[in-house]
């Protein structure tokens, strides 16, 4: 009996070669506290839909330590998967964005996301599509590379279901629609 752990880490997770994938959010989004330095650590899992690797899930971390660079990561993630639209901004440019979780955490320290509220407009957490940009690095402690979602890039996109009354515009995308499978 042969297996073939190529493409498989030794906690389960798929390992992707470096490239860009076409991707869809999931609604498995957490939110947890690092102990040790107080960051916040948002998990979302997308869903790959095209490809060798079409329905794998692989996991995107973002931490979140309050200063202005870290929150413009989380801005500019949450815009280019799509939760974020252009005018968004009400007309004095405020911009709020809160994560709708219940207090219970499951047994990882870790809270769900239920949905982001958008200047207190609710949208979903699943649905939007972008394209992963998956790199890699080496892990220092062990000396393997390991592969990690980078960043994320835009796709001209309607909201998922449920998702407000905003329409993403034609900027986030140059005006091209992009020739990615869905």
């Amino acid at each position: 009996m042969k297996f073939d752990l190529t493409n498989v880490s030794d906690q389960g997770f798929v390992i992707l070669p470096p490239d860009r994938y076409a991707v869809v959010t999931t609604d498995e989004w957490w939110v947890r506290k690092k102990e040790e330095t107080n960051n916040i650590v948002v998990d979302v899992d997308v869903e790959i839909t095209a490809g060798k690797f079409a329905g794998e899930t692989i996991r995107y971390f973002h931490t979140i330590t309050n200063d202005d660079q870290t929150l413009g990561f989380l801005l500019q993630f949450l815009r280019r998967i799509g939760v974020i639209r252009d005018g968004d901004r009400d007309a004095k440019g405020r911009l709020t964005v809160e994560f709708d979780c219940p207090e219970e955490q499951d047994s990882k320290g870790r809270t769900r996301i239920k949905s982001i509220l958008v200047n207190g407009e609710p949208r979903p957490v699943a649905g939007y599509k972008a394209i992963a940009v998956v790199t890699e690095r080496l892990n220092e402690a062990t000396g393997e590379k390991r592969t990690y979602i980078s960043g994320f890039e835009p796709v001209e996109q309607e909201p998922p279901a449920g998702g407000g009354s905003h329409s993403q515009g034609a900027s986030s995308t140059g005006g091209k629609k992009p020739n990615w499978p869905f």
